[in-house]
């Protein structure tokens, strides 16, 4: 950058970037506004937040914007964990935990996991250009932006990127702070709920009681509880709110409900309908 309007531009960008941890209540909100900021600076098709927990080797989403409106609400979590047995994802895990910034021109033909693998052939993209997020001397994350193939990055991006990087790690540590005070009020909600249900003593009026807690404490509309049938080895739904199915019946292993019994471990999907949760849904 090397005139006065780029500057200013660029100012303004960090200012709207700075701002957005104090304008929204969630998280989640903050960084999706976060992540249209930056997208929107730099003209990409789609610019995504990942967090990396170096230590138990995952990288989340926390935030993706697109062009347009079918791309943009793909702000749900894309989650991705190397494979144990897989050279190739253990040595791009490794290129991530090093913290350098990371550009590719061509996202089809090379292994990428930063993103979503289905979002690169829907979209058509190209080009990636990735700055890591750090906390002091911590490496948190990445901010990533996306073009279609065909279009890369200039020297002038990639500064800017720097410079909105930086911002995106302050705006972070303020976002953290705020999810601490969260996390305290969800805890207080978690400890009203256990108040609540202690008397039931009926096992269905306990289910349902549960279910109506657990939707407000992570915000959601619908949902279901599956118990696991000892005589015939299938879950089973016993409580589900008003809309959902209730008469679904799935081994273990089988679905996602299965999938997460069978491997004792909550499974998060971001699109059900794309891999690797194509194969395990049960519509």
């Amino acid at each position: 950058m090397n005139n006065i309007q780029s500057y200013s531009q660029l100012f303004e960008v960090l200012h709207q970037i700075s701002r957005a941890p104090v304008i929204y209540q969630k998280s989640e909100d903050a960084l999706q506004r976060i992540a249209q900021i930056a997208r929107e600076s730099l003209k990409s098709r789609i610019c995504t937040i990942v967090h990396l927990d170096i230590d138990i080797r995952l990288l989340t989403q926390t935030a993706c914007d697109g062009l347009d409106i079918s791309c943009a609400g793909r702000q749900h979590r894309w989650r991705w964990k190397p494979s144990a047995d897989s050279p190739t994802e253990n040595d791009y895990f490794k290129r991530l935990a090093q913290g350098n910034v990371i550009e590719t021109g061509d996202l089809e033909s090379t292994d990428h996991w930063i993103i979503n693998p289905a979002l690169v052939k829907r979209y058509d993209l190209g080009s990636m250009l990735s700055y890591p997020l750090v906390d002091g001397e911590q490496l948190t994350g990445y901010v990533n932006l996306f073009r279609v193939k065909g279009t890369g990055f200039s020297a002038d991006d990639r500064d800017m990127l720097k410079h909105i990087a930086e911002e995106i790690a302050t705006a972070l540590m303020a976002l953290g702070r705020v999810e601490k005070a969260t996390e305290y009020e969800r805890v207080e909600q978690l400890n009203r709920t256990m108040e609540k249900v202690t008397p039931i003593h009926d096992v269905q009026d306990l289910l349902d009681e549960m279910l109506h807690c657990a939707l407000g404490l992570v915000g959601a509309e619908r949902g279901w509880v599956s118990q696991l049938d000892m005589t015939t080895g299938e879950l089973g739904i016993t409580s589900v709110t008003d809309g959902a199915r209730c008469n679904l019946h799935i081994s273990i292993g089988e679905g996602i409900t299965g999938k997460a019994l069978e491997e004792g471990e909550p499974q998060l999907a971001e699109d059900v309908r794309e891999l690797p949760w194509k194969k395990y849904y049960v519509p």
